[in-house]
């Protein structure tokens, strides 16, 4: 079936500069000396906004891409970017709660926004302040969440060794015993996939005998995604799951031949993007800051770069960018949205039984 616009998916879909850290939080980088614009007489927001965010390619594409785009509505704002995990900026956060905060914005998940939402730790979002998010297509919509990335789950595998599979039950087909292999941070997919082989839906807890089965297939466990994606590319494994953005980096004519889908049990969406705290110092920059991540420039580069589908319906990808990061209609027709809340509550526990039950294996 003739694959949609990328940008178009989101209608069925819910889906450093070098830091230094004083040992009591994340690094902070130095501001990029682009990105503001010393003596202008704008009338627009000005002053420091320190955005939490992850290291490496994703801070990069900020730093040269929409620092530019910022620049052109807030030539007076100075981005400092606070690199680290999630964990510790949420846990720099809610020690913060009560008083001034280190953050005025962070980057985060979708699926983990309850973790802020539900500590009261965000703001509303002024759509008035953020023009751009007429453009996001209304099922990506949120309160207090901008959606800037998208994706969606799906079962990747080497054409040379695997039949083209239909069901995640190709996880559990002795032949592929020592072949298959997952992260070692993937429990929320993984037991997803296991409900579904299960026919448990969105009772995810029925599925954790169908996940302690796969200990019988010598599944290969692997810290990051860079790992996982270079077994797959060496052939040391065959078939895995993750995001297509993720998915469709492993295939390159140096690698072995990886191809995905979207299994008939169906899959969940995707989405990350950011929130602004409710004690950021710098409130104003922060929603021009969400304005620029939403201009169809940033997300056409982050599309690029990185594979993630765009969340607005105003950017239009090339047809061989799009064929290989977008979804059919058929494909979107069984991708359902995960329940944010649901994994929020239920998680503590999953995360202690996936590591004495499943990792250490």
């Amino acid at each position: 079936m003739k694959k949609l616009m990328a940008c178009l998916t989101a209608v069925s879909l819910v889906f450093s500069l070098v830091g230094c850290s004083n040992g009591n939080g994340p690094a902070v980088s130095k501001p990029n000396p682009g990105s503001g614009s010393e003596g202008s007489t704008d009338t627009g927001p000005s002053g420091t906004l320190v955005v939490a965010t992850w290291a490496g390619t994703y801070q990069e594409l900020l730093q040269t891409y929409l620092e530019p785009v910022l620049a052109e509505t807030a030539p007076n704002v100075e981005v400092v970017y606070a690199t680290g995990n999630d964990t510790d900026h949420l846990a720099k956060a809610l020690a913060e709660k009560d008083g001034p905060g280190t953050f005025d914005v962070m980057m985060i998940g979708q699926l983990d926004m309850p973790k802020v939402t539900m500590n009261d730790l965000v703001m509303p979002l002024d759509a008035e302040k953020i023009p751009n998010l007429a453009n996001v297509n209304p099922a990506y919509r949120d309160e207090y969440f901008v959606p800037q990335i998208s994706s969606g789950g799906v079962l990747a595998y080497n054409e040379n060794y695997v039949e083209k599979p239909d069901s995640w039950g190709v996880f559990w087909d002795p032949q592929y015993k020592g072949k298959i292999g997952i992260l070692e941070t993937s429990r929320h997919f993984s037991l997803y996939m296991c409900s579904c082989m299960e026919g448990a839906g969105s009772d995810w807890n029925q599925g954790w005998n169908r996940l302690l089965s796969l200990k019988d297939m010598d599944v290969k466990v692997y810290a990051t995604n860079e790992q996982l994606g270079n077994a797959m590319a060496s052939g040391e494994i065959w078939i895995t799951f993750g995001w297509r953005a993720r998915a469709s980096s492993w295939d390159t004519e140096e690698g072995e031949p990886i191809a995905n889908i979207v299994p008939k049990e169906g899959t969940y969406p995707y989405l990350s993007g950011a929130c602004i705290f409710k004690n950021a110092n710098n409130p104003e920059a922060a929603h021009a800051f969400m304005n620029a991540l939403l201009d169809p420039r940033v997300q056409l580069a982050f599309a690029e770069n990185m594979g993630y589908a765009p969340t607005v319906v105003n950017c239009e990808l090339p047809q061989e960018l799009n064929d290989r990061i977008g979804f059919t209609e058929d494909e979107l027709s069984r991708t359902k949205p995960a329940d944010a809340v649901y994994i929020y509550e239920n998680d503590s526990v999953w995360l202690e039984k996936w590591n004495k039950e499943f990792i250490a294996q």
